[in-house]
């Protein structure tokens, strides 16, 4: 009988264990390869916003309005005499980002909602949100999610429109308010609002007609009409557009007594112009009870930014809140560090 050579229990042992450890050290490796590869592509996806708002300006020689809003005179969220559309800036890119049809489907169900001398619509509450505009608006538009995220995942709160305005009791300051649509658990049918990972930049908390408030405004305000001129701290040292991915957060759901983690994410049609009064976020999960929206990423320890000049580059979460107001207005004045 012919003995053929073998492993022994140990030298099997000893082969798996280093197997498992070589494992270990390459696991990380090509996480960190795959992370890379989807920050590429984020940024890809932001520099392709950013084209798409320049190609609108070459048409229009303005930037989108940031949002279609109430009247900047009326000093309350809502002017209960006119129904403004709430559309956000990147409905009117959608011509210049391949999405032609979604535009004119927009279009022909309602022309108002698009038009930015139109300040009421006659349509109702949030008219982009009703029947006719709805099922336009639930199209899934993949270049505006983040490869890191997972924007088309269930949801339970949608940011409808963002809205800063001169406080009518005090007029030294100004008020923020957003609009959310609340889904309760098992309605899956209404969890459909397409989504966006991208949101323009209000700068520290929009235009609201106060001077000490106004001084660091951003591209996209409530009907802004801005112009690369209007720029005048420089097109590199101004956002545009940024990463801004939801938030998950401890919250009491309606008609129940306990708290649950739930999750928000922007609608493409209403998410405008964010603002930076409330600074950044570093990942998605936020303390008890906060739903207020902040410039966010789940890309570990950076956020994506697009400048006015069309670039894209990075922020840190821990930046420098007078930086980071810097950063965001059009005509501050402030001078800025070299960024990474």
């Amino acid at each position: 009988m012919i003995k053929r050579p073998g492993m022994t229990l140990v030298e099997l042992l000893v082969v798996m264990a280093v197997i498992g450890v070589l494992i270990a050290l390459l696991l990380p490796a090509i996480q960190s390869a795959r992370e890379a590869g989807r920050q590429a592509q984020c940024k890809s996806n932001l520099r392709q916003v950013g084209l798409a708002a320049h190609a609108f300006h070459a048409l229009h020689n303005r930037f989108p309005p940031g949002y279609l809003g109430n009247n900047l005179l009326i000093k309350s969220s809502n002017d209960p005499t006119t129904d403004p559309s709430w559309a956000g800036a990147l409905a009117f890119l959608l011509p210049h980002m391949e999405q032609q049809a979604i535009y004119d489907a927009i279009q022909h169900a309602n022309p108002d909602i698009l038009n930015i001398n139109v300040v009421d619509t006659r349509a109702g509450w949030i008219p982009w949100a009703g029947y006719r505009i709805r099922p336009i608006t639930d199209n899934k538009i993949e270049s505006l999610i983040c490869p890191s995220s997972d924007s088309h995942r269930e949801a339970d709160l949608f940011y409808t429109f963002f809205n800063s305005f001169q406080n009518r009791l005090d007029d030294a300051s100004f008020e923020a308010a957003i609009d959310l649509r609340e889904f309760p658990l098992g309605t899956t049918d209404l969890r459909t609002y397409g989504r966006t990972d991208y949101v323009g930049c209000a700068g520290r908390a929009g235009r609201v007609g106060l001077p000490h408030v106004d001084h660091y405004q951003g591209v996209f305000t409530n009907r802004s009409k801005t112009r690369i001129a209007d720029i005048v701290d420089g097109t590199t040292n101004t956002f545009l557009f940024g990463e801004s991915v939801g938030l998950e957060t401890l919250y009491r759901v309606p008609g129940k007594r306990e708290m649950e983690i739930v999750r928000s994410v922007h609608t493409w049609m209403g998410s405008g112009a964010l603002w930076l009064k409330d600074g950044v976020l570093d990942g998605r999960y936020h303390p008890l009870h906060w739903i207020i929206p902040k410039f966010n990423s789940d890309h570990p320890g950076l956020i994506h930014f697009c400048y006015a000049d069309g670039s894209v580059r990075t922020i840190s979460p821990g930046i420098d809140e007078n930086t980071l107001y810097a950063l965001g207005g059009i005509h501050d004045g402030g001078e800025m560090p070299e960024l990474p």
